[in-house]
């Protein structure tokens, strides 16, 4: 990867059929043997339609959307099972048979506990959240089945856990720089200054929380709510909400067409 400035690896049996592909932050930025154990549950959000990735989602629900030879779905549910995390929690709702029909061929150790949580009607990113209120549940780990996530996720958990966080949302810090000199003017367009070619920063929700179950509190039973609506309401209830960062390159998120077929051919 370094000798030849690459991003890509195919890995091919003697009859050149490609058998695996290793991409650079696979092999530098995870080696998730090394990785702390995780003691908290998951819960994995899969029951959305998928409108922006039509018309794959046409015949697939967006969990089963293929990524590196795999589910994406199987990806998630493999990366919680390499840090010996054996509650998971499904949420679901479209195609949701589709989905179970899958991971139930599957041959995931007994001790794995796949938890399928059917929601009646579309509840939103966030609504479907209440039915984790039966379970006895301190904090847990809460992701979109549309994001993929590299990097080692005990260090957000420690973090949540450490800052007593009733949420944690992990954001990724992404910087651009602007090819353009900008000047910057008062209301009378006199000149107060020229910026050279500035760098913007933004840290973007990348789907990925650590939510207290006190956060649970906020979600009503069978009512359609956003994430983003709930962290509204934690923030008008003076919740303690912290935000962890990572480089923007540590995520990836294939919610729309572009962004998997951008994927697909990187």
């Amino acid at each position: 990867f370094i000798k030849y400035k690459i991003d890509l690896i195919p890995i091919v049996d003697d009859k050149k059929k490609v058998t695996n592909v290793y991409r650079w932050f696979d092999i530098l930025n995870n080696n998730y043997q090394n990785h702390k154990k995780i003691d908290i549950p998951a819960v994995i959000m899969a029951g959305g339609k998928g409108e922006r990735l039509l018309p794959l989602t046409e015949i697939f629900p967006k969990a089963l959307i293929p990524i590196d030879g795999a589910p994406i779905i199987k990806k998630t549910i493999d990366m919680f099972v390499r840090y010996n995390i054996k509650s998971l929690y499904l949420i679901l709702n479209h195609k949701s048979n589709l989905i179970k029909s899958y991971l139930r061929k599957i041959k995931y150790d007994k001790s794995i506990n796949l938890n399928y949580l059917k929601e009646t009607k579309s509840l939103g990113t966030a609504g479907g959240l209440y039915k984790i209120k039966k379970y006895k549940i301190e904090n847990f780990i809460l992701i979109n089945c549309d994001i993929l996530i590299n990097y080692d996720i005990s260090l957000i958990v420690d973090f949540h856990k450490k800052n007593k966080n009733d949420l944690t949302i992990c954001v990724a810090n992404k910087k651009d720089k602007i090819q353009y000199g900008i000047c910057e003017t008062d209301d009378l367009n006199n000149l107060k200054k020229i910026i050279e070619k500035p760098t913007s920063e933004v840290n973007i929700n990348t789907g990925f929380y650590i939510i207290n179950k006190s956060l649970l509190n906020l979600i009503l039973k069978n009512k359609s709510l956003n994430m983003d609506k709930l962290i509204e309401r934690a923030l008008k209830n003076n919740f303690k909400i912290q935000t962890y960062k990572i480089d923007f390159y540590n995520w990836r998120e294939i919610g729309m067409i572009k962004d998997y077929l951008n994927y697909l051919h990187e």
